[in-house]
């Protein structure tokens, strides 16, 4: 027989419910968030037309059209606002339609996004040592939300839930214009050469891929709930006048756009200000590549690789400051960038 010492009691757990957690006093504290159960199949159409042309045995030349339409794609909206945004909150209309709740985020399934590019493609095969693959496109993508939630570009959550028509613009992901190019050259020195000289000299390869990119878009954001509507300031997403064009300039770290386009709205009234509509930074970046091979036996190889990205050290800036407050001091300066250069050396063995 086992003797029993001593009995540990445990507590009951308390069960909360909704009906128990909504009986709380109307402090408007309680979150939460929700899903729109009526769910819908987000779809994707595709169309593409595309012509090539052989200039000669190693080269060809391709242009190609390419469009897209995505419906029911998953988006973010805000649930339990002040149905009376716009008005003074002394005017006792201001009541949330659950009282005893705050502003909360919902995902529902009406998102779109539109897209269409022009692609040109250049390739030329292994001509005297040389192979090179380039691609130009341009593009334009459109949608009313690119992501359901905050990325780089924004919160994503639309400025005023009454006029959803307000959120087209351009996507966060949209770039203009996109140039790539990459090579491969076997350079042709002292190939015939013997002994060590060839060891050491000949058989070197040198290639590269080059990217241009132009600036992707970002919506300029309110800290404050200006209109208040009661939107959660954990997720902002009413935003300022706009009085001219912010993408005059001067694009410089400490102003990358005209930050004096924007101004503060009237209290209890949404801003101007359109979805994505300043031009961030774009790329400029070259990886290089030297190679040299080592034939130890016939079935045998040792590669050196020397691998140097963003070879000239070129800036790539990421985005702005991007949130506009009342005393906006760093509206608008970039104070941070990608990765500078970096070397990498590498043996590969095949056999």
């Amino acid at each position: 027989d086992i003797g029993v010492t001593g009995v540990q009691t445990c507590a009951l757990p308390i069960y909360f419910t909704t009906e128990s957690i909504l009986a709380a006093p109307a402090t408007g504290t309680v979150s939460a968030n929700n899903l729109n159960h009526d769910f819908k199949i987000e779809y994707n159409n595709v169309w593409n037309v595309s012509v090539q042309r052989s200039l000669s045995s190693s080269t060809s030349l391709q242009a190609q059209y390419i469009g897209s339409y995505t419906v029911h794609a998953d988006n973010l909206t805000l649930e339990n606002l002040f149905p009376n945004a716009g008005l003074n909150p002394a005017s006792g209309l201001h009541v949330r339609p659950i009282p005893q709740m705050s502003g909360f985020s919902s995902v529902t399934w009406d998102g779109w996004e539109k897209y269409n590019a022009l692609a040109l493609t250049f390739a030329q095969r292994n001509w005297h040592g040389l192979t090179v693959d380039s691609n130009y496109t341009w593009s334009k993508a459109m949608d009313d939300a690119s992501n359901p939630g905050t990325n780089n570009a924004g919160t994503n959550l639309p400025q005023d839930i009454q006029n959803m028509a307000a959120e087209k613009g351009l996507s966060d992901f949209d770039h203009r214009h996109r140039f790539v190019t990459s090579f491969l050259y076997q350079l042709p020195f002292l190939n015939d050469s013997e002994g060590w000289i060839h060891m050491a000299f000949a058989d070197w390869h040198v290639g590269g891929i080059w990217t241009l990119e132009s600036g992707s878009p970002f919506t300029v954001n309110l800290s404050t709930d200006r209109a208040n509507n009661g939107v959660p300031l954990s997720a902002p997403s009413q935003r300022p006048d706009l009085t001219c064009n912010p993408n005059t300039g001067p694009k410089t770290t400490a102003e990358w756009f005209t930050a004096s386009c924007f101004s503060m709205p009237a209290q209890y009234t949404y801003g101007s200000a359109g979805r994505d509509i300043v031009i961030g930074p774009g790329i400029n970046n070259f990886d290089a590549t030297f190679q040299k091979n080592f034939s130890l036996r016939e079935n045998m190889q040792l590669q050196f690789r020397a691998d140097i990205f963003d070879f000239f050290n070129h800036p790539n800036f990421n985005q702005p400051n991007r949130v506009f407050t009342a005393t906006p001091s760093a509206f608008g300066s970039i104070s941070s960038a990608q990765d500078p250069r970096i070397m990498q050396f590498s043996l590969r063995f095949a056999f």
